[in-house]
């Protein structure tokens, strides 16, 4: 499940499909984490409590289980200004709601997608790609230095691993 995932992750950041693909290919990868982190090696839930549970939701116990915040990054100002007119909660319904204007072509998804700036599908991405690499190094049990894509100034700029600052996944 980890190499498929990888392999999800890797299409995703190298945006096979463009953009909107990417989003698309990273909450495959993030879906598949999910399930290989909170069914398969630390069953939280059953394979089928798992399966009907909302994109986002997966996406939620996935994070909360990596001590990942779920929370919004305020660097992503444009996605936070989108969620907060949508009433998105957090980071991962932003992600879901967006890919699933992608996917499901409804009229009201595609006015939302109308709606919805270049920048923040952008920022989107961003944060689909930057929850991968975090659950991946989870997964691996990396507790080191990482360069935050999201929030780094400048190159060679590190921070904690999430779970070693004791964030709360909120």
């Amino acid at each position: 499940m980890l190499r498929l995932a990888v392999y999800w992750y890797i299409q995703a950041i190298s945006r096979s499909g463009g953009l909107e693909g990417a989003l698309v290919l990273g909450q495959v990868a993030l879906e598949l984490l999910g399930s290989a982190c909170c069914v398969e090696l630390n069953p939280i839930v059953s394979a089928g409590g798992f399966a009907r549970l909302p994109a986002s939701d997966r996406i939620r116990l996935l994070l909360s289980f990596a001590k990942i915040p779920l929370r919004l990054p305020v660097e992503l100002k444009t996605l936070c200004d989108v969620a907060c007119a949508n009433d998105w909660a957090d980071g991962p319904e932003a992600i879901v709601a967006i890919r699933n204007a992608v996917v499901h072509r409804t009229a009201t998804k595609i006015k939302l997608l109308s709606d919805v700036s270049g920048r923040a599908r952008y920022d989107a991405w961003l944060l689909t790609i930057h929850y991968i690499e975090l659950c991946i190094l989870h997964l691996i049990r990396y507790n080191g230095p990482v360069a935050n894509r999201i929030s780094a100034q400048m190159l060679g700029q590190v921070e904690s691993v999430p779970w070693m600052r004791g964030d709360v996944a909120s």
